[in-house]
């Protein structure tokens, strides 16, 4: 059995997604590689962005946010 808890171990697991997908080129690959023709026709990829994904609450509790890209249509 492992010693690792389970915010550990989601927390591992999210930090290498929001590394191989905080990468641009990479979004961009995924994106031309499982989605539709269809509905990237209708996406500007040129415009894609990283959004800021930290946070603070009203009550000044820091989060953080999946990995977020912005584009235009």
């Amino acid at each position: 059995m492992s010693k690792h808890s389970n915010a550990e171990i989601r927390n591992e697991h999210d930090a290498l997604f929001k590394a191989f997908f905080g990468a641009k080129q990479t979004m961009l690959d995924y994106l031309n590689n499982f989605f539709p023709p269809e509905l990237l026709v209708h996406i500007n990829l040129e415009s894609l962005s990283l959004n800021h994904t930290d946070y603070m609450t009203s009550d000044m509790k820091a989060f953080q946010s999946d990995t977020v890209y912005r584009a235009f249509f």
